[in-house]
């Protein structure tokens, strides 16, 4: 007996590509019936098709999962029920991959991978794909007919992923580069044909720019010097630090205020010891000058001497010419 109270179910379903799919089948109106007989059509490659566990057909549910979505898996697909029945109808569309088309490589060790998508037809057959990367027109590396070529001197980092079909990769040809083989900016373009003699296709997102990023050093110093810092120098031709707070240095028996200024200019010193070479004449001029003790002579007592004098003689004087007359 066979149920036919329950509608057919419609459904929109979008993915991102890559992204597991699960179609939905809702068979539990069905589950009574003494055999399970369902099936789906336009359902892809069945490699990447699976039905749920046993326990869940059982239980009604006959979704289908599609690992791995390519583009050209949108389409329409159907749940039928006995070859006659349509239980579900799911519109499946795959999103275009996102992928940048500018690529900054820093230096060292270690890979890059320039992307490359393909837009192929649901039967495109594998075997008749033709696909290759070129760079400044000419060819680097291209697979036709399960055959790989390389044209290039530039090593690439994985070979052994480019040698192979198979259904789950075939719609895509990254080139897997080496570091240390990009040097300056250049372009990549990765190309297609379905088959031999169909027109020449750029791949997503076509072509792929490299530029190679090299390291700068920052020339305010925000956090304590690595190793290769100390080495390098740029970090003391970059520091200077200088104290303005008063410093009393003592030098023998005097003390004099000054400021310090220290700088990284760093000079060898030698330790020696410190001696006075006296001469003479200095010698003697210098005894001359402690005999003479100038701040404590009589200045006051000397000028009333003086001026005694003074008066005695000018009275002398009078009394001398007035006795000659």
């Amino acid at each position: 007996m066979i149920n036919c109270s329950s509608p057919a179910q419609s459904t929109h379903l979008t993915v991102p590509y890559g992204h597991v799919a699960v179609l939905p089948c809702d068979g539990s109106a069905f589950v009574d019936e003494e055999d399970v007989d369902v099936s789906w059509e336009a359902m892809g490659r069945d490699d990447r098709v699976f039905f749920a566990p046993d326990d869940l057909i059982l239980g009604g549910s006959w979704s289908l999962l599609l690992e791995s979505p390519m583009l050209s898996d949108t389409n329409m697909y159907e749940c039928i029920w006995r070859g006659r029945r349509t239980l579900s109808t799911v519109w499946l569309s795959v999103e275009r991959p996102v992928v940048d088309s500018v690529v900054e490589v820093s230096p060292g060790s270690g890979t890059v991978t320039l992307p490359c998508y393909l837009e192929l037809p649901k039967n495109q057959n594998p075997l008749d794909l033709n696909v290759w990367w070129e760079s400044n027109g000419m060819v680097m590396i291209e697979r036709i007919k399960n055959q790989l070529d390389i044209f290039s001197d530039i090593r690439f980092s994985n070979e052994t992923d480019f040698d192979y079909f198979d259904s789950r990769n075939f719609d895509k040809f990254p080139l897997p580069l080496y570091k240390s083989e990009v040097f300056y900016p250049a372009e990549y373009t990765c190309w297609y044909r379905t088959s031999e003699g169909a027109e020449a296709k750029p791949g997503i997102p076509g072509t792929v720019s490299i530029v190679p990023k090299w390291p700068t050093h920052n020339t305010e110093v925000t956090e304590n010097p690595t190793e290769d810092d100390w080495s390098s120098g740029w970090f003391w031709s970059n520091t200077e630090e200088t104290i303005t707070n008063e410093t009393e240095i003592f030098i023998d028996s005097f003390t004099l205020p000054s400021e310090v200024s220290v700088s990284t200019d760093f000079l060898p010193m030698e330790a020696n010891e410190e001696t006075a070479t006296s001469y003479p004449e200095q010698a003697h001029r210098e005894d001359s000058e402690e005999d003479i003790d100038w701040t404590d002579f009589p200045w006051v007592r000397t000028g009333l001497i003086a001026g005694v004098l003074l008066v005695t003689a000018a009275v002398l004087c009078i009394l001398g010419v007035l006795h000659k007359l």
